[in-house]
C-alpha cells in the first residue's frame, strides 16, 4: 500500500504538465516542480503531495463508510483493486475465490469499469503468487507494451481502434490506459524506484500511472525503506495510523498458513474487515453486480507489440 501512496506523491508534480521526454527519468523525487511560463514569464509550482488515490486506498480497509461515500473514479478503483488482488493472494485464495472477491468489490462501480478493475486486481494477484517466469507474464500479458504508443494514448494523442490501428485523439488524458502505462514501466524496470520514475515520465495522469506502477512494483521488488519513510512524512498522524494498521494486516496475512479472510454468505472477501461490516454495506445496491471471471491465461493489451 505504501508503494501506491509514494507513487502518487512522486508523480503528482507532473500531472498537469508532463515531462517532455519519456526517457527523462532522472528527476528529483518528493520535490515540488517549478516551471517557467514562456509567454508570461511567471513561475508555476506543482506540489508533490498525496491526494484522492491515497485517501481511496486508506479508506478501503479502515473506514467502510468513507469508502461507500467516495466518488466512483476509475483511477482510484484500479489502485484499490491492486490492494485487493495482493491481499487475496496473501490469504492464499484460489483464483476462483479471488475472482469472486474482485466481483464483490466491482459491483460498487459502474459496469464499464469492471474490466479495468479486474485487470488491475488480477495483475497484483498473479505478481504476488509469482504466476509466470517474467514480469510481463506474471502480470498476465502476452506481449510487452510499447512505451511510445502507451505514452501517446495516455496523453490523448492516439485512440486505439478495434482493428489494431490508431486515430488522432483530442489531447485529453485517458485514465483507462493508466494501467497499461504501469505494466510498461514495471516490466522494463529492475527496482521500485526505476518503475515509478518510468511511469511518471510516460505522461497523462502521471500521479495515477505512478501510483499503479508503485503498487505493482511494491509486489515485484519491494519499496526501499528510505522511500517509505519519505512518503510517510507527507501523511498526517491519522493517515499514518491507518496505513500502519493496514500494513500490519497485510504482513500477518502473508505469514498465515491457511486462509483466514472473512467470508460473506454469497462471495468470499479478502478485505481485512469483519463480515458484519460487509453485510452493512449490502444496503448500497445502486451499482450493478459483476460475475466472477475465469482464470486468465495471458492477455494482449492495448498498445502491445509482438516480440
Amino acid at each position: 500500500m505504501i508503494g501506491i501512496i509514494a507513487g502518487e506523491i512522486i508523480g503528482s508534480p507532473f500531472r498537469k504538465e508532463n515531462l517532455p521526454d519519456i526517457n527523462d527519468i532522472f528527476f528529483p523525487l518528493f520535490e515540488d516542480r517549478r516551471v517557467m511560463d514562456e509567454k508570461t514569464y511567471r513561475e508555476r509550482t506543482y506540489r508533490a503531495a498525496p491526494g484522492r488515490i491515497t485517501d481511496a486506498v486508506l479508506s478501503l480497509g479502515d473506514d467502510i463508510n468513507a469508502f461507500l461515500s467516495s466518488e466512483t473514479h476509475l483511477g482510484e478503483a484500479m489502485c484499490q483493486a491492486v490492494v485487493i488482488g495482493r491481499m487475496d493472494a496473501r490469504h492464499r485464495m484460489s483464483f476462483d475465490e479471488h475472482a469472486a472477491s474482485v466481483a464483490s468489490f466491482a459491483r460498487f462501480f459502474p459496469e464499464s469499469m469492471h474490466p479495468h478493475i479486474t485487470e488491475a486486481a488480477d495483475a497484483a494477484y498473479r505478481l504476488e503468487r509469482k504466476m509466470g517466469s517474467g514480469l510481463y507474464e506474471r502480470m498476465g500479458l502476452v506481449n510487452p507494451p510499447n512505451a511510445e504508443v502507451v505514452s501517446a494514448m495516455l496523453k490523448g494523442q492516439l485512440i486505439p481502434e478495434r482493428d489494431g490501428t490508431y486515430v488522432p485523439g483530442d489531447g485529453k488524458a485517458d485514465e483507462s490506459v493508466a494501467l497499461q502505462g504501469a505494466f510498461c514501466a514495471v516490466g522494463q524496470s529492475r527496482s521500485w524506484e526505476e518503475a515509478v520514475r518510468r511511469a511518471a515520465a510516460l505522461g497523462g495522469d502521471s500521479a495515477l500511472v505512478a501510483a499503479l506502477a508503485g503498487g505493482l512494483a511494491e509486489i515485484a521488488f519491494g519499496v526501499p525503506e528510505t522511500i517509505s519513510y519519505r512518503a510517510m512524512e507527507y501523511l498526517d498522524r491519522n493517515r499514518q495510523d491507518i496505513l500502519k494498521r493496514s500494513e500490519n494486516r497485510m504482513d500477518r496475512a502473508g505469514r498465515e498458513e491457511t486462509p483466514s479472510a472473512p467470508v460473506m454468505a454469497e462471495q468470499p472477501r479478502a478485505w481485512p474487515v469483519s463480515s458484519s461490516v460487509w453485510r452493512a454495506a449490502e444496503v448500497r445496491t445502486d451499482r450493478p453486480s459483476a460475475a466472477p471471471s475465469s482464470t486468465p491465461r495471458g492477455r494482449s493489451c492495448t498498445g502491445c507489440t509482438s516480440v
